[in-house]
């Protein structure tokens, strides 16, 4: 989609200017961004309890990644449900299945991913056909759900890689497998209107949660009113308020914000 420039500075996220039209995710029904968000963070704190009951994460180097127990939990808890549609054996004895995420009450496909489970891998190499088929139809499910709802599993306070793609001794690098057709996210210099040090961090968080959100950022001429625009969303008064900003990142849908910056900006222009 190509962003318009924008002509003014983008108006602050004010619930009645947005509230043209529902925003529908099935069992999330709102009619503002904040109403949505609202709903999600009580879905993700009765996730969390029953994922931290259940244990239903691993924690590797300090941080918690959930097994597709949990993620199908979320899915459920919004009406979803994972339905496997193929499974392929690959000539060197690898599998690969296909999952489709389903809406229970309406039968509608929306949303879905592939994965793979090879000899290559060292956990894996040895084991069964049948554990390698079973164990790519899991991570193609925990994906699947991790595509749609990964922003969700965050607000709960977990990492958005799923458990069973993590090796056990985590990342080498200390980072996650980037999605499919994901180009790797590149930091821009910040605009030089504000001290450097504190707006390069705020300008690599919102980077980061964009590309986890698998969302694509406006136009970079547009970043300036944008960071703007998410300052006034988040309610922090203080334009130099980095951390603040950060901090309200994490409670916000970066998603619902990038798209109603887009139709402030079309609106505008």
């Amino acid at each position: 989609m190509t962003v318009k420039q924008t002509k003014k500075l983008a108006a602050p996220v004010q619930d009645d200017a947005l509230a043209t039209s529902a925003i529908n995710m099935g069992v999330l029904v709102a009619s503002t961004p904040t109403q949505a968000i609202q709903q999600a963070s009580g879905v993700a704190t009765a996730l969390a309890d029953i994922i931290d009951k259940q244990k239903l994460f691993k924690v590797i180097r300090g941080k918690k990644f959930v097994f597709c127990e949990g993620w199908t939990t979320l899915a459920a808890m919004l009406g979803l449900m994972p339905r496997e549609i193929e499974a392929n054996r690959m000539s060197d004895g690898s599998w690969e299945a296909r999952v489709d995420l389903v809406r229970v009450a309406t039968g509608d496909v929306v949303g879905g991913a592939s994965a793979m489970c090879g000899v290559d891998e060292s956990e894996w190499a040895k084991s069964n056909e049948y554990a390698r088929r079973s164990m790519a139809a899991t991570r193609a499910t925990s994906k699947a759900c991790r595509l749609s709802m990964s922003w969700i599993m965050k607000l709960a306070g977990y990492e958005v890689t799923p458990a069973e793609e993590v090796p056990k001794d985590g990342f080498t690098d200390n980072k996650a497998p980037p999605i499919e057709g994901e180009a790797t996210p590149v930091v821009d210099t910040p605009p030089p209107t504000t001290p450097l040090a504190g707006r390069a961090e705020l300008w690599a968080a919102v980077q980061r949660a964009a590309t986890e959100a698998e969302m694509a950022l406006p136009a970079k001429e547009d970043m300036p009113a944008f960071i703007e625009y998410l300052r006034q969303a988040v309610g922090v008064e203080d334009v130099n308020n980095y951390t603040g900003i950060i901090e309200g990142l994490k409670r916000v849908s970066i998603a619902l914000i990038i798209d109603s910056f887009r139709e402030s900006n079309n609106k505008a222009g």
